[in-house]
């Protein structure tokens, strides 16, 4: 089974966001788009572990397209144009992008109920919980580009400890799947 395999891959290419700016153009090295196709893939595997799964099944879809879309505006430079609108855009698509995850990790806890195994659910918790208030504080400190960098930048560091956590789940998760 690999569908937390897939889920982790689709969190890095979402949450890991490397942009390089090419003159009005600005090219996304991970798609956005990509990862939650992974996601996606992950969650219909595991959907029968937890209802949490199958509730984010059709969301993940939703942000293929969604995100889809901001890259082409990105692409083509439109974001440059109408940059306060895609401020907007973008705050919503990091909105679902929690929403999602958070369930993730709620499917986690119940599939360490489950199983009756630590898959640190509490650390993930907490990371997830850092990474949430870190992807929002750049938008809130916005007025304050000093702030904003500063945020964006701790912000970057909380998101790979985020992931590292979901890495260690993943791995206690294949684990106890092995120790049955």
């Amino acid at each position: 089974m690999l569908a937390i395999k897939l889920i982790f891959i689709g969190m890095l290419l979402v949450f890991l966001s490397l942009d390089i700016p090419v003159g009005a153009f600005i090219v996304g090295l991970f798609p956005s788009f990509l990862g939650y196709f992974f996601m996606y893939k992950g969650l219909l595997d595991i959907s029968n572990y937890s209802c949490c799964f199958k509730k984010m099944i059709v969301f993940t879809r939703g942000m293929i397209f969604y995100s889809g879309f901001l890259y082409g505006i990105n692409l083509l430079g439109i974001s440059t144009l109408l940059p306060l609108l895609f401020s907007a855009l973008e705050f919503i698509a990091i909105g679902f992008s929690l929403y999602i995850s958070f369930n993730i990790i709620a499917g986690i806890r119940d599939i360490e109920t489950a199983l009756e195994e630590n898959l640190n659910f509490y650390q993930l918790y907490f990371a997830w919980k850092l990474f949430a208030v870190f992807s929002v504080l750049p938008f809130v400190t916005g007025f304050v580009p000093l702030l904003a960098v500063t945020s964006m930048m701790i912000g970057f560091a909380v998101g790979i400890y985020y992931l590292y956590s979901f890495y260690n789940t993943m791995e206690l998760f294949y684990g106890s799947l092995t120790n049955e």
